[in-house]
């Protein structure tokens, strides 16, 4: 049950260490600094168990990443069996699978509160999340593919849960997409319009400066691409 979710039963070992070395890092840079820094932090895969594939990337052997095709009138929705050909079962395992199961999602806002409480007793507040890393990349390392709407319903599951347990929720950001895919990013924010509480909860709308996940983006028109189109909705824009 979600509700048995607690950060009281964290386990830093395997690939798990990677959370206690964050953490830690974190807290001796806010010492250092006497307090002056602000924590940010984005979930880049929920665990593996709570995931259509059961991994925390897309179980590709020869690690190969995939990218979700938001045109496409089936993995642009709701993606539930292979399209034709090989290449269609190639993308249904490792892109369509890779995703957070359609029933799990309160835990997985549950796990962020939880997060957010780990750090508090550390002696951290953090400033600012975000529930994924790039959605529209499958990759072999830890990740999490969501469709805009997915997107849009996963931030309201977010909104929802830390009220229900009366903590405080840090500033959210997100969907950190690519900065000069504008089509993209468009869609990204007209699926939280269609969901008032999600809209509202993003503080920031923040991208990233590559061009697919990768090679840097060195077009200055990029990040004034995504300025234009954020700027009305009166959002602070990062790039993270």
């Amino acid at each position: 049950r979600w509700e048995d979710i607690t950060w009281k039963d964290f386990e830093f070992t395997g690939r798990g260490v990677r959370g206690l070395v964050s953490a830690n890092a974190a807290r001796q840079l806010l010492a250092a600094s006497d307090g002056r820094l602000r924590v940010i932090a984005t979930a880049w895969s929920p665990p593996a168990w709570m995931k259509v594939n059961n991994d925390m990337g897309n179980g590709h052997r020869e690690r190969k990443n995939f990218g979700l095709n938001i045109a496409d009138p089936i993995e642009g929705t709701v993606w539930t069996q292979p399209q034709s050909g090989d290449a269609g079962g190639v993308r249904y395992q490792y892109v369509a699978r890779n995703k957070l199961s359609p029933d799990l999602y309160q835990h997985f806002a549950k796990l962020l509160v939880e997060w957010v409480r780990y750090y508090r007793s550390l002696g951290i507040d953090l400033y600012a999340i975000s529930p994924t890393n790039e959605p529209v990349f499958s990759h072999w390392f830890e990740s999490c593919v969501y469709t805009p709407d997915e997107y849009a319903k996963l931030v309201e599951t977010i909104v929802w849960m830390f009220g229900n347990q009366g903590e405080p929720m840090p500033l959210l950001f997100g969907p950190e997409h690519m900065a000069g895919d504008t089509a993209k990013n468009r869609l990204y924010l007209e699926a939280l319009g269609r969901r008032p509480a999600s809209l509202k909860a993003m503080a920031a709308i923040a991208a990233h400066g590559y061009v697919d996940g990768y090679v840097a983006d060195r077009n200055s028109e990029s990040t004034t691409a995504l300025k234009n189109l954020v700027t009305p909705y009166g959002k602070r824009i990062w790039v993270t």
